[in-house]
């Protein structure tokens, strides 16, 4: 026998699946941001190597990052 799901039991279900797409979308947009930052952050760092404004070797550790983006 096929399982069943009441009135009540449908619209908990109908819910949760919204809250999940809800969620969903805010951690999408959140990881876009946070991408977007690093992105940023790490294109700054690489200009500022270009004056040598920090430790040697560093910018090889940023150009493999700008790699994974």
């Amino acid at each position: 026998m096929a399982d069943t799901h009441t009135e009540a039991d449908q619209r908990l279900i109908t819910a949760a699946e919204e809250m999940l797409a809800h969620h969903r979308g805010e951690l999408e947009l959140e990881s876009r941001k946070l991408e977007s930052d690093l992105e940023q952050r790490i294109k700054h760092t690489l200009e500022m190597s270009k004056h040598k404004v920090f430790v040697e070797g560093y910018d090889d550790i940023i150009r493999e990052l700008l790699g994974v983006i």
